[in-house]
């Protein structure tokens, strides 16, 4: 069984048909270059490339193109090489991500550090570091040309400058919300559910909707009044996203999601989690944490603790709230100052992309 409403998987969201050209562009010129450096400086490169053609939803470069048009500016290559750069960005993410997780498939795919793995020509006890460390520094090439994108993209020294300082608040929170994260699953058994949800918020919620559409606005040379608006949309909107990434996470499809559905069995403190936690009394938690401990990878062993975890309604609990965050959201949206009522129309499809998706 499997929780949330039937859906397939949307196309890409409306604004964003420009960042793949412009990805392509760029990653084949850094590809030229390195190769013409030291052709040994290839597959670094070639990952990265590889990990960005395998797809990804583009809801970031979505947002910063509708803050672009709500601050007054009407988007051109420019804004679609600032929307590469934040996939470049969310790159550097993925493969750290991968890292931490020590997980395997991403996009349908070896992750990062076990296709890099590949490259190592030593004794295969030294395979699996290598790769690790290859990955890291992917990574960082990602993270550097994430940069190069946004500040090659033409934009006039005023709006770069104030794009470029959202642009660098969404990597300090991105980066200090991975360490709570990592902090968490290391020190708490079970996150607290208030507490996987103030995480949501300093993370997922500033990364994914809020300062992509700031950095938009910034962009344009829109006012402080609409900027000051955004919270009120972003933050329910980015909490109801990944609350629907940890139903994803242990309920969905690995054909559809193109990695393993594997959160519950390696104990993810997610909300998801802590939720399920207090619904099933004292012998219900005790018996979701023991399976949890006893690190049953099998296939078996994750269908067993999923229906444990459906079974205490905690699944349920998450598309109700879901649905109470995306219409705060939209509430929140209809009270942005913006000139374009047919704006809103549009965060609304946005909003919906995010939380009834299925990948």
């Amino acid at each position: 069984m499997r929780p949330g409403p039937p859906a397939s998987v949307a196309p890409a969201p409306a604004g964003t048909t420009g960042v793949d050209a412009a990805l392509a562009a760029f990653l084949a010129e850094r590809r030229q270059e390195l190769g013409a450096e030291a052709p040994e400086l290839l597959p670094l490169a070639e990952e990265v490339a590889a990990i960005v053609a395998a797809g990804g939803k583009r809801i970031r470069p979505a947002f910063l193109d509708w803050g672009y048009r709500a601050g007054g500016g009407a988007p051109d290559e420019r804004t679609a090489r600032a929307g590469a750069a934040l996939e470049m960005l969310h790159t550097f993410a993925l493969i750290q991500d991968d890292l931490i997780d020590e997980s395997a498939v991403r996009r349908g795919r070896p992750t990062a550090h076990v296709g890099l793995a590949d490259l190592f020509e030593g004794e295969p006890a030294g395979r699996a570091a290598f790769g690790r460390a290859a990955a890291l520094l992917a990574s960082d090439l990602a993270f550097l040309w994430a940069d190069d994108l946004l500040l090659g993209a033409g934009f006039d020294h005023d709006p770069l400058r104030a794009g470029y300082a959202v642009f660098t608040r969404m990597r300090r929170e991105m980066t200090l919300g991975e360490f709570l994260d990592l902090a968490a699953a290391s020190t708490e058994p079970v996150r607290a559910e208030e507490a996987a949800l103030r995480a949501y918020r300093f993370k997922t919620a500033a990364y994914t909707v809020a300062r992509p559409i700031q950095l938009g606005i910034a962009l344009a040379g829109g006012g402080a009044d609409l900027q000051a608006s955004v919270d009120a949309y972003a933050l329910p909107a980015g909490v109801a996203f990944q609350l629907r990434d940890d139903l994803i996470g242990a309920f969905g499809d690995p054909v559809l999601t193109g990695k393993a559905s594997d959160d519950l069995s390696r104990g993810k403190p997610t909300w998801l989690l802590a939720r399920a936690l207090g619904r099933a009394g004292r012998e219900g938690a005790a018996a979701i944490l023991t399976t949890v401990a006893g690190g049953d990878a099998s296939e078996r062993g994750a269908e067993r603790l999923r229906e444990m975890v459906l079974a205490t309604g905690a699944p349920a609990d998450a598309e109700t709230l879901i649905e109470e965050l995306a219409a705060e959201a939209l509430a929140g949206a209809r009270r942005m100052p913006v000139s374009d009522a047919s704006l809103v129309g549009e965060l609304v499809d946005l909003t919906e992309r995010l939380v009834r998706r299925i990948a």
